[in-house]
C-alpha cells in the first residue's frame, strides 16, 4: 500500500492494511475495517467492491499464487467493471490468471494509470 502511494496512487480500500481481528474462521478484518461501523463479512465485502468499481486499476497481492475466495469474487467485480488488475505474480489458479497482468513493479502499473480520471 505504502509503495502504490509512494508511485502517486491514491489507495481506495483498504485505509489500513495491518490485521486486526477474524470476524469469522476464513474472514481477516483489517485496521482499517473498523473505521467503519457494523463491520460484518457482507458489509466489508460490499465496501471493497465499491472501491473497486470506482478505481482506474485493482492491485492484486497473491502470494504464492493463492487467492482465496473473498479475492475471487473481487477479481470478478473488476473484470464486470472493466477495471484492470495488475500483480507481480499470476494466481495459480488457471482460469482466474487469464485476468491479470503481470508487471514487474508497482511503479508501471501506476504510472499506466496515472493521468487516468477516477470513473
Amino acid at each position: 500500500m505504502e509503495e502504490l502511494q509512494n508511485f502517486g496512487a491514491r489507495v481506495l480500500s483498504p485505509k489500513k492494511p495491518n490485521p486486526h481481528s477474524m470476524l469469522s474462521k476464513n474472514f481477516l478484518l483489517l485496521e482499517g475495517d473498523m473505521l467503519f461501523p457494523h463491520s460484518s463479512i457482507k458489509s466489508v465485502q460490499d465496501r471493497h467492491n465499491r472501491c473497486i468499481r470506482a478505481s482506474n486499476f485493482l492491485w492484486l497481492v497473491c502470494p504464492d499464487g493463492y487467492i482465496g475466495s473473498s479475492v475471487a469474487m473481487e477479481i470478478g467485480v473488476a473484470v464486470a467493471s472493466d477495471v484492470p488488475i495488475y500483480s507481480l505474480h499470476a494466481p495459480s489458479d488457471p482460469q482466474i490468471s487469464k485476468y491479470i497482468t503481470v508487471v514487474t513493479s508497482i511503479r508501471g502499473a501506476v504510472e499506466m494509470h496515472r493521468f487516468d480520471k477516477l470513473k
